[in-house]
């Protein structure tokens, strides 16, 4: 039991439809270089303001913290689609963990370097090895399936960008294009007590649940915090005359509050082919945390004028978990597809098409999807889509947010 004392935050996140624009005074910066020089492509790491207009840089980053002032810190990250997707999501995330290093630091002080310590415990062995042959599954699916299917391209994209944030905390740089291979991406399967842990904020607390580790779920870090948040958040989508505002309220510790507002510029193409279009979720802004490739509050808003957001809900059928226990090798975890779709949807239909595939049961929320293209129609522009183990059901509510003139969702239902 945790006697720490628990204090919360509110974090309250409420937009109008439009993309919101993060302005940035003598913020930090930092580019990566690419320079051909056969048979590889070399890489050099440059704060210069003086060079932001040089050809040859494949991932650009734009940091401000403000969290003494404002509570937030603000992150721009956009990539070139000069250079292969890979490398670009590699180094979006090295250049993410390298500029937020501090916040990461305390984030993970804050959250899960108490959880697992050497050597590990009984528990955590567990814990590790769901993980790891959860990893091997994605790694290994992303291989067959990327050139033509974008759920697992993306899967991979995404990994590599979490690669990058890895390599970034462990002060690690990779000088040449060809030592970034699948080899080097398969550490991951060995690496999953990292940072990768951090990714799992909300698909923690289920997981641990379904596999029955006890002193993980029940247990703190040395400042008395728990290792796994309670559920949490409410949101609320308004219309009021011809706008629809839409906020979500992040009910979190004090531990968790080193607050992130991102913004993604990827422009990754939809599969990993030469002739594939761009990804409809090229741009995303989002809440997050510092080394998160996902919001996990969640809110997105997405350059197909998308917003996604979610509360939580419990599992009160534990006959449910042995769907969690037996899914390290036939799932992805919520933190990943939630991303996943949110690049790849272009309406809230294919959003919860790409969602639910290959459902972990892990992370169960109420999802709310709206899509200001269809805004004021009568259907297709609010869907919600609920997941539990083995299963997620979705509906079209527009009509009911039109008559009602709102829609409100609350974690625990």
């Amino acid at each position: 039991m945790c006697y720490g004392v628990k204090m919360y935050f509110t974090v309250v996140f409420t937009i109008v439809i439009s993309f919101i624009e993060i302005h940035t005074q003598h913020p930090s910066k930092a580019l990566i270089l690419a320079n051909s020089h056969k048979p590889y492509l070399y890489f050099d790491y440059v704060s210069d303001d003086n060079i932001l207009q040089n050809p040859h840089i494949i991932a650009m980053a734009v940091f401000k913290e403000e969290i003494n002032t404002t509570g937030w810190s603000s992150l721009t990250v956009s990539t070139s689609s000069d250079f292969p997707d890979y490398l670009q999501a590699y180094w979006a995330g090295f250049l993410e963990t390298n500029l937020t290093f501090s916040l990461t630091a305390s984030q993970w002080a804050n959250t899960v370097r108490d959880m697992c310590p050497l050597p590990l415990s009984k528990d955590c062995q567990a814990l590790r090895k769901y993980l790891s042959e959860n990893m091997a599954y994605m790694l290994n699916e992303a291989y067959k399936n990327d050139k033509h299917s974008s759920f697992w391209y993306h899967v991979a994209l995404q990994l590599w960008q979490l690669k990058g944030m890895s390599d970034a905390f462990d002060k690690r740089f990779i000088k040449r294009a060809d030592l970034l291979n699948r080899n080097y991406l398969d550490e991951l399967v060995d690496n999953v007590m990292g940072i990768y842990l951090l990714q799992l904020n909300g698909d923690l607390g289920d997981l641990v649940s379904a596999l029955s580790l006890p002193t993980l779920k029940e247990g703190c870090n040395q400042n008395g915090h728990p290792f796994i948040a309670s559920s949490s958040c409410s949101a609320l989508i308004k219309v009021v005359d011809s706008n629809v505002y839409l906020s979500h309220v992040t009910w979190s510790p004090y531990s968790i509050m080193l607050r992130v507002l991102k913004h993604y510029n990827f422009p990754w193409k939809i599969v990993n082919n030469t002739g594939s279009q761009k990804i409809p979720g090229f741009a995303i802004t989002f809440s997050s945390y510092p080394t998160y490739t996902s919001s996990v509050d969640d809110f997105y808003i997405t350059s197909a004028n998308l917003t996604i957001t979610e509360t939580t809900n419990n599992v009160y059928n534990k006959t449910l978990w042995e769907i969690v226990r037996n899914g390290s090798k036939n799932a992805v975890l919520t933190f990943m597809r939630g991303m996943v779709a949110s690049r790849l949807a272009k309406t809230g239909e294919e959003w919860i098409t790409y969602f639910k595939y290959n459902n972990s049961g892990t992370y169960n929320n109420q999802w709310m999807i709206f899509d200001a293209k269809q805004w004021p129609k009568n259907k297709g522009s609010l869907l919600i889509a609920e997941q539990l183990p083995g299963i997620v059901s979705s509906l079209d509510v527009t009509k009911i947010l039109k008559i009602n003139g709102y829609w409100a969702s609350y974690n625990l239902p």
